[in-house]
Formats: structure tokens, sequence, C-alpha cells
């Protein structure tokens, strides 16, 4: 049953996504297309991290990224993500992890654009025992995924973003997502 809260949640972003009026089915891009392409967008997303903290695991991860097109092609993404993981040794932990990406993405037409990317953060874990110490690491990510906007102003997102994580990058973790978007 620990699935069924972020389900519920990923269920209330994808209905509150999907419920706007939805554009004709041109593939060719008019002028408030070309300029909706360079407008900033948000993104909720929620799914699965998958990890390998002494041992591997699955928990759910809930995420919000910010988008700043530098062009049609390239993108500058901010984010933050969260889980909570449970290692063997340490039991549950809340890991916070923000984050920037560079991305570049194929706009096919106006309403779907496939992407890849690659960028570096931090993660910032804290574990249940307060006598543990919190645990802050560097991290090295790359992205793939795709934007499909169902009109000029909402979206839907779906994303794998591959991590390494620790001092000599050792450790891995994997987001599996869908969200929402909403220009600005």
């Amino acid at each position: 049953m620990r699935w069924l809260r972020p389900a519920s949640i990923l269920a209330a972003l994808l209905a509150f996504g999907v419920a706007t009026e939805v554009r004709g089915q041109s593939n060719s891009l008019n002028a408030s297309d070309r300029a909706a392409l360079t407008r900033p967008s948000l993104t909720l997303s929620a799914g699965a991290f998958q990890y390998d903290r002494a041992g591997p695991g699955t928990a759910p991860v809930l995420a919000a990224r910010g988008e700043l097109p530098l062009s049609r092609v390239f993108l500058v993404e901010g984010g933050l993500a969260a889980a909570r993981p449970e290692a063997r040794r340490a039991g549950l932990t809340s890991l916070v992890v923000p984050e920037a990406q560079l991305q570049a993405q194929l706009a096919t037409g106006p309403w779907i654009a496939p992407y890849i990317g690659a960028g570096l953060g931090a993660t910032l874990g804290r574990p249940a025992n307060p006598t543990a110490r919190t645990e802050r690491e560097l991290t090295l990510s790359a992205a793939t995924g795709v934007r499909y906007w169902i009109s000029e102003d909402r979206g839907l997102r779906a994303e794998l973003r591959v991590r390494r994580v620790g001092p000599e990058l050792g450790g891995t973790a994997a987001e599996w997502t869908l969200g929402s978007s909403w220009r600005l």
C-alpha cells in the first residue's frame, strides 16, 4: 500500500494537465507555436526511484522541475526530487536531490519534443535515526524523455533519469517519472 499515495498524486497531476482544450492536429509550426517553444515551463512529476544503497530497492519519487529555453533546441533545467529510499544499514532515509541540467530537444512538431540531457547536482540525505550524520554527495545525471504539449500551455512529460552518486561516483539511481507541465 506504500504505492497508493504517490499513485494518487500522479493521477491528480495528470488529470489536471489533461483537463484543458486540445489543439488541432496540425503538424506545422505557426507563429504562436514558435513563441511557445521559447517560453519557460514548470513540470510536476511522480514515479519510481530505483536505487542501489548497500542493496537494491525502489521507492516513490516526487519531482518539480523548471525549464528555461535558451533556443528552440537547448534548455536549462533546474529541479528538485524527493524520495524515501531504505538503506540496509541506516533504515529509511529522506533524500532530496537538487540539480541542474542542459538539455537538447528535437521539436518534431508543435506538440511533441523528445529530449536528452546531462547535468550535476547533490544528494542531501537525512537518515531516520536522529543521531546519524546527514549525507551530502555530488551527483552526475543523464536524462531522456519526451514532452507532449496538449495545448499551448499544458502538457505531459515522461522521463528516465539515471544518476551516479558519491565522492567516487560509485552509487547509482534511476527515476522513472510521468508528469504534468505548464508553460508560464
